[in-house]
């Protein structure tokens, strides 16, 4: 909901990325995360009278964030930050993906495979051998997948990333229009929380310290 509430007012972040977005839990709710979003040093207002922070011959964003199309496209702007949140979910669910190195070879194996998600898996699939003895890139990459393979919400979660990392920004949900999606809309009948539903994806909150892993949950 963070970013459609910058859409709501006509704000476009521009650099949404890992170290962007932070989680914070309230005892009011407890396992359930509020979702807040700092540096607003690349945003730009695009109101319906004037464009504040805007000029179309630059795109002041992280590059390994950045959608296929690199600047603005002016027809759909806010789609820009569905791309990078996109990008951002997909690094939090694949343990190799926390490493620098490994992430950056993702997006350029993603960019060969056009931005396709499923001729990205695909290839992965055929050309990763997993390394006996050791924890392989393999065994991370069937980690991540075990997220969309959970229940009915898995099928739901791996449609939703396509959507949202379609290469044509005019076909990529803006964030209102990712929010109203058959798998951030999803109702379990539960209360959410950390184990369960939608949020199933932010379960493995993952930051690059000492070259570790760390699950980032308050405890139980």
């Amino acid at each position: 909901t963070a970013l459609g509430a910058l859409q709501a007012i006509h704000i476009v972040h521009r650099d949404i990325k890992p170290e962007n977005v932070l989680l914070a839990w309230s005892s009011e709710k407890p396992g359930v995360p509020q979702i807040k979003i700092i540096d607003f040093g690349s945003a730009t207002d695009l109101g319906f009278f004037r464009k504040v922070g805007y000029d179309y011959r630059f795109s002041p964003v992280t590059p390994k964030y950045c959608p296929p199309e690199q600047f603005l496209d002016e027809s759909k702007p806010f789609s820009f930050d569905s791309f990078c949140a996109g990008l951002t979910i997909l690094r939090l669910i694949f343990p190799g993906l926390a490493s620098e190195d490994e992430y950056e070879a993702f997006v350029a194996e993603l960019r060969l495979a056009k931005w396709d998600m499923d001729k990205w898996l695909a290839n992965k699939l055929a050309t990763n051998e997993a390394s006996e003895g050791e924890y392989s890139r393999d065994a991370q990459l069937e980690e991540g997948l075990a997220v969309f393979r959970t229940d009915e919400l898995g099928p739901k979660g791996w449609r939703f990333l396509k959507w949202i990392l379609t290469r044509d920004p005019r076909k990529r949900p803006t964030p209102s229009e990712a929010l109203a999606s058959p798998f951030l809309s999803y109702e379990s009948g539960e209360d959410t929380d950390l184990t369960g539903n939608r949020l199933d994806l932010f379960r493995i909150f993952r930051l690059k310290s000492d070259g570790q892993v760390r699950d980032k949950r308050p405890p139980a």
